[in-house]
């Protein structure tokens, strides 16, 4: 696969402007450096096998590549495994102990991440899930070290486009927890007892569709985040990218409430001048029962020399989501 853009640090791609910051970020990794692996001996990201049987995990190029399995029905699935060999006690079992850079802050509510596939798939417009971002959060006082944690799911519903980068937001509104069928999780599920990010242990992504044998995923720069004043109650789990063609942008509203959306988008952000400083892309309404997919994309456009920033608020509401996609995307250009 070629890459979209050059890998080096944190240095935006020439022309892009960064997004206003909303607070410190941490990086929990960019595999720009020397392979971590756990205290089993595996790697910290890695392909889960018992989950999809002859897939595989290498550092390619300053990002984790996975390698699909050929076996039918199977693809990959890619794990984040803090185990250790007393399983998953506090610090060492939990995300928050693995930071590359920066200084862990408990109220952060975001990670984000970089991921492309070589293989393009279809979002599903009655609202279900064509990947599934699994965590697990735990309180840091539970005597168990060898639970993980609460089972939560991030349901994404998008479009991929071969070999193009496609930035993910998870905040701390998972759309499902395990055991609790139909039930609308709600944000910060996990509170009082821990912050959702801040009892996070173990994570994965699953793609769901058919058709993904021996397919080819990249990932890249896992950031944790602090972003203040959106409405994580009623926009989660939101990607975004340039398709070559437009831009596009995906979320979940919350299950069984429905809420009608308006999505604009701009070259300079548009929570100091206003969300109707924007150019309309689109108006959408959330299903509005247990399946919570959305997604809007632009007209025909060429992309930005700029980024483009692009904004996400219910109807009749104040404060709105927004998110950054820099010109050329890529690791190392993320937007954080």
């Amino acid at each position: 696969m070629g890459r979209i853009g050059i890998k080096s640090g944190l240095v935006r791609a020439s022309g892009s402007t960064p997004p206003p910051d909303p607070g410190t970020g941490q990086l929990l990794e960019n595999f720009n450096g020397t392979i971590r692996y756990n205290s089993e001996g595996g790697m910290l990201f890695d392909a889960f096998t018992s989950e999809d049987d002859g897939s595989s995990a290498a550092i390619v190029s300053n990002s984790l590549r996975l390698y699909g399995s050929p076996d039918p029905g199977c693809s990959i699935y890619m794990h984040f495994f803090p185990i250790t060999s007393s399983f998953y006690p506090f610090p060492e079992g939990y995300a928050q102990y693995y930071l590359r850079s920066g200084t862990w802050d408990p109220a952060n509510n975001r990670l984000s991440f970089l991921v492309r596939c070589d293989t393009a798939q279809s979002w599903d417009s009655n609202g279900s899930d064509n990947i599934q971002f699994g965590t697990y959060v735990k309180n840091h006082a539970d005597p168990n070290d060898m639970e993980q944690g609460r089972h939560f799911y991030h349901l994404f519903d998008i479009n991929m486009y071969a070999n193009k980068w496609m930035k993910c937001w998870v905040n701390a509104h998972p759309q499902h927890e395990r055991e609790h069928t139909g039930e609308e999780p709600g944000n910060e599920p996990t509170m009082p007892t821990v912050g959702y990010m801040d009892g996070l242990s173990r994570f994965y992504w699953d793609p769901q569709n058919s058709g993904l044998e021996e397919s080819i995923w990249d990932f890249d720069d896992f950031y944790f985040s602090k972003v203040l004043s959106e409405p994580d109650d009623k926009v989660a789990t939101v990607s975004a990218l340039y398709t070559g063609t437009r831009y596009e942008i995906a979320w979940n509203g919350p299950r069984n409430t429905s809420y009608t959306y308006d999505v604009r988008y701009k070259t300079t952000t548009m929570k100091v001048a206003g969300f109707t400083t924007g150019t309309l892309a689109g108006t959408m309404a959330n299903p509005g029962d247990t399946y919570t997919g959305c997604l809007i994309q632009t007209g025909l456009m060429a992309e930005s020399s700029v980024g483009m920033y692009m904004a996400i608020r219910v109807q009749g509401e104040t404060n709105f989501t927004e998110v950054y996609i820099p010109y050329l995307m890529a690791p190392g250009n993320s937007g954080d």
